[in-house]
């Protein structure tokens, strides 16, 4: 991008059902004829700006908050140079929930190790028509997912320390796409549980990985994995025998 051009923005949209932010790309006054008005938003939702929010944008406050549609955060991320930037929201938001993942997932990161690999190809190749875009959505979207208990998520737990007490007694993760959970319409049952897909069971990630060719490190040497495990040939036969715990060693 030269000195001279400006900077591409994004507004945030919002849909009727409410959910996740969206990203509306900069438009000409003439077609917004009113505040009411729908519009595309990155993804294709017609969505009304939300005209007080700021723009959409890592670091926004209601971003943070309300969470982001994963192929909008993606499409913005591209088209601004903030892809570093889009990796590290992605990552876990607190220690102990990193801890929790590493504790309950064999491949925990995978979904990280295969959006680099993506955001590497873009790279050398060069953005292809939105298949980049539609492929680190979907592995964004089948991320793993550490399922609190319901005390926790209300802030009315026990728990001396928060959140790291409410992570170690955790003992579920889902895919984040597959489960299904209450949606608006349940009103104060929001985001409640309705079906159960262990992250283990969803089959996309793994696939991905095996289509493109992705290894994540082994989580015991950091040497390159074989692929359907988190361990390289030397350590797969010592799984039962060992814990493994990422950038660690054996215990």
């Amino acid at each position: 991008m030269s000195n001279s051009e400006p900077a591409k923005t994004f507004r945030i949209g919002v849909t009727l059902e409410g959910g996740s932010l969206h990203a509306v790309a900069p438009i000409p006054p003439e077609m917004v004829l009113a505040w009411l008005s729908y519009v595309p938003a990155e993804c294709g939702a017609a969505v009304q700006i939300a005209h007080d929010w700021g723009l959409f944008e890592r670091g926004n406050e209601r971003i943070d908050r309300l969470g982001a549609c994963a192929h909008c955060a993606w499409s913005v991320a591209l088209a601004t140079s903030t892809t570093q930037r889009e990796l590290v929201a992605l990552n876990p938001a607190s220690a102990a929930e990193h801890d929790a993942l590493v504790r309950l997932h064999p491949r925990p990161f995978l979904y990280l190790d295969i959006c680099r690999f993506l955001l590497k190809d873009i790279e050398e190749h060069g953005p292809d028509s939105g298949r980049f875009i539609q492929a680190l959505t979907i592995a964004t979207r089948h991320r793993p997912v550490v399922l609190l208990d319901t005390l926790c998520t209300e802030d009315s737990c026990d728990h001396d320390e928060k959140p790291q007490g409410c992570y170690a007694d955790a003992d579920t993760v889902a895919c984040r796409e597959c489960t299904i959970s209450a949606g608006p319409w349940a009103g104060a049952y929001e985001g409640y549980v309705e079906v159960l897909v262990l992250a283990e069971d969803c089959p996309m990630l793994p696939a991905m990985a095996k289509a493109y060719g992705v290894k994540s490190p082994c989580a015991v040497c950091g040497e390159s994995s074989r692929g359907d495990t988190e361990l390289c040939n030397l350590h797969t036969p010592l799984q039962g025998n060992i814990e493994v715990r990422r950038g660690g060693g054996a215990s």
